[in-house]
């Protein structure tokens, strides 16, 4: 099948090229077969090819949503006004705690729907019960790399032990599955929650066999403080003790890092996952993205889950990341615009989901068909003047008007080609009042 967007507006993390006017891209199966001027004929149309008028639209590589919770639309807006560690122990915990495997699946299905009305085409996920949402994973024909646990905790009574047979069990039966778009990664949550045995344990094995970790790290200041009480050492440095720091690897937040903090992540090639929003309601701090950058840390955006951040929009972080960047350095070009979008395309898409040989989170010929539309016939693009300014600085998720993954509309102009709107809100809706009632 071949598509063909005319005479489109490309937006793309390409520091030479980042905007190219009146373009014709051209979509073979599952790749970008070719780029042309929209004057030229480069192309016969048959009864294979779809044409679409993009005149209006702002072609843009898919979205990559490098830390989420995507289970949590239950709780969104919910335990306002806390810091993390007691939104986490007094509010989020007693109500994740109600959660059976169906209230799992519906919320991780409304955060995969709410994703791709944004543009978001994939996520690294970090779920409450793994299992429960991977239907909808399959289903929503989306790039989703899931962290299964290799901790089994318990709360009441307190409890911790490794379930390595669980996980590799696991592993055989989703990495890679629905041709490649879904993953699997080792989820260790943090430093601060399990006993410290049980965590070098788990570490030893999960770098035995290479499995690849997703983890929270320096959140916040007390996490960071509680380490050099208890250890004498700061978290990150830990980690580096225990073999997490890694190419392959992804540590979200990384809000509280001193320079030794951020070397550590260089030498590595840790991937560092801000989530501004997230970072700032729950008054963690501010992220250091131009600190990362000077020291050449990798980094990305993530959205965080919807309770923490409040909605799974991307376009917020990149604003936030832009605007929080230029206030803190005093300098309104700490990040060009293109750089902004590689934190949310090509940085992230390449270091989480694309195999060896395979180009994703760009506009180039024989890049994968991970495509979103922005449609600018509304009145806040009127006058548009820079359009990836525009991308960066005010586009709304509802400005989303067409998503592709792997050469695959999943949703177009209100409709989701995939899974069920009404249905999942329904049952969000539903089961959200029950999970909170009678919880202060």
């Amino acid at each position: 099948m071949r598509t063909i967007l005319q005479d489109a507006t490309l937006l793309s993390p390409n520091p030479n090229h980042p905007v190219q006017r009146h373009m014709d891209l051209v979509i073979q199966d599952d790749i970008i077969s070719g780029i042309y001027p929209h004057h030229l004929e480069h192309t016969r149309h048959d009864a294979n090819t779809r044409v679409l008028n993009a005149r209006h639209w702002l072609v843009i590589p898919g979205l990559v949503n490098s830390h989420a919770h995507s289970y949590m639309a239950y709780f969104r807006n919910y335990g306002s006004g806390l810091h993390l560690h007691d939104w986490l122990f007094t509010k989020i915990f007693p109500a994740e705690a109600r959660l059976t495997q169906e209230d799992v699946a519906w919320g991780t299905a409304m955060g995969l729907l709410e994703m791709l009305r944004g543009g978001i085409t994939a996520v690294c996920d970090m779920p409450l019960i793994p299992q429960a949402g991977m239907r909808f994973a399959e289903e929503s024909g989306m790039r989703v790399a899931t962290g299964f646990s290799v901790f089994q905790t318990e709360f009441n009574p307190p409890s911790c032990k490794t379930i390595f047979s669980e996980f590799e069990a696991n592993y055989a039966q989703y990495h890679n599955r629905n041709n490649g778009l879904m993953k699997v990664f080792a989820t260790v949550h943090s430093g601060y929650l399990y006993p410290a045995d049980v965590l070098a344990e788990g570490a030893a094995w999960l770098v035995q066999h290479g499995y690849r970790v997703h983890t929270h790290l320096h959140e916040t200041r007390k996490e960071v403080e509680d380490d050099l009480l208890l250890f004498g050492k700061r978290p990150i440095q830990r980690f580096a003790e225990m073999g997490l720091l890694s190419p392959k690897n992804i540590a979200a937040h990384c809000v509280h890092l001193e320079e030794e903090d951020r070397l550590l992540l260089k030498k590595y090639g840790m991937l560092a996952v801000p989530c501004p929003t997230s970072n700032l309601r729950l008054a963690a701090g501010f992220p250091q993205l131009v600190a990362m950058k000077e020291a050449g840390v990798n980094y990305a955006l993530g959205t965080d889950g919807q309770s923490s951040g409040n909605a799974m929009d991307l376009w917020k972080e990149m604003r936030l990341a832009s605007l929080l960047s230029s206030a803190q350095t005093n300098n309104p070009g700490a990040f060009a615009d293109w750089e902004i979008l590689q934190m949310c395309t090509s940085t992230p898409a390449q270091h989480l989901f694309a195999e060896e040989n395979e180009t994703m989170g760009v506009l180039e010929v024989g890049a994968k068909a991970d495509l979103i539309a922005v449609n600018t016939d509304a009145p806040h693009f009127t006058a548009l003047n820079d359009p990836l300014s525009a991308a960066i600085h005010h586009t709304l998720p509802t400005d989303v008007d067409w998503v592709m993954v792997n050469g695959e509309v999943l949703y177009e102009q209100g409709q989701y080609t995939r899974l069920d709107e009404e249905h999942i809100r329904y049952e969000v809706q539903t089961r959200s009042k029950r999970l909170l009632h009678g919880l202060a």
